[in-house]
């Protein structure tokens, strides 16, 4: 318990006071590209180059992401299960050639069918500008994205966009920055941001209303290496936005 405790004092939290105000529950692991990178063989070659010890990263991942689905869905809300997977931006580098799509999308397909077996929904976060054709290729609910410094990396993959939104999935756009600039900008300014990329986005073919109505507001990034103060910033301004969307 004590890899995780933060996981089991929120467990305990909701048996003591319920939260009736949480719609869904969140949970959270690394993505296997990320890990992968971390964990080193006896030679000191990531393990994600070995494709022996890449399956068992994998499927050991997904017993995870089902295992913490499952932990929290009995808590008595949806779940959405997020893989943060910030090393998928090696994508397409020389450096990284080895690395094929194939790859990709096949060890986050594994992992989001196993969230996708525990009734729960997957959801996959990278805070950089990627190929987001990557993610809107795979069987996902939710794709998250830093729009406050990389919106524009979503302008290359339009058709991409509106294929992962013509099945239902949703943006969650991460507008809200996760670092001192949060003291800087408004909510005003952050939602103008926002709409902006939403404008480009209509003008080449994606539906405005769907854009408004398959959408989350996020930060960012996470927050919690953060004060105190920062965060309750974060959140405030957070709320504020969604609130002014789900307004209109």
């Amino acid at each position: 318990m004590s890899a995780a405790a933060g996981f089991y004092a929120f467990e305990e939290l909701v048996s003591k006071k319920d939260l009736p105000e949480a719609v869904y529950f969140k949970g959270q692991l690394t993505g296997p590209l990320t890990v992968g990178f971390q964990i080193k063989d006896e030679k000191g070659h990531p393990a994600y180059y070995d494709e022996q010890l890449r399956d068992l990263l994998v499927k050991s991942l997904a017993v995870h992401a089902r295992w913490q689905a499952e932990k929290l869905a009995a808590l008595g809300r949806p779940v959405i299960m997020f893989v943060d997977e910030p090393a998928i931006s090696v994508y397409g580098q020389v450096s990284y050639i080895t690395i094929s799509r194939e790859m990709i999308q096949n060890d986050l397909s594994a992992i989001a069918n196993s969230i996708h077996e525990a009734k729960a929904y997957a959801g996959v976060h990278s805070c950089d500008a990627v190929d987001w054709s990557l993610l809107f290729g795979i069987d996902l609910d939710i794709v998250n994205l830093d729009v406050y410094n990389y919106g524009d990396s979503l302008l290359h993959y339009v058709k991409d966009l509106k294929y992962f939104l013509s099945r239902g999935s949703v943006i969650a756009w991460g507008i809200v920055p996760t670092n001192g600039d949060a003291f800087k900008v408004t909510d005003e300014s952050l939602l103008a941001l926002l709409k902006e990329l939403w404008l480009e986005l209509a003008t080449r073919g994606v539906d405005p209303q769907v854009l408004e109505q398959q959408s989350m507001i996020t930060p960012a990034c996470g927050t919690g290496l953060l004060s105190k103060e920062l965060t309750e910033r974060i959140y405030h301004l957070n709320s504020l936005i969604s609130e002014k969307i789900r307004k209109k």
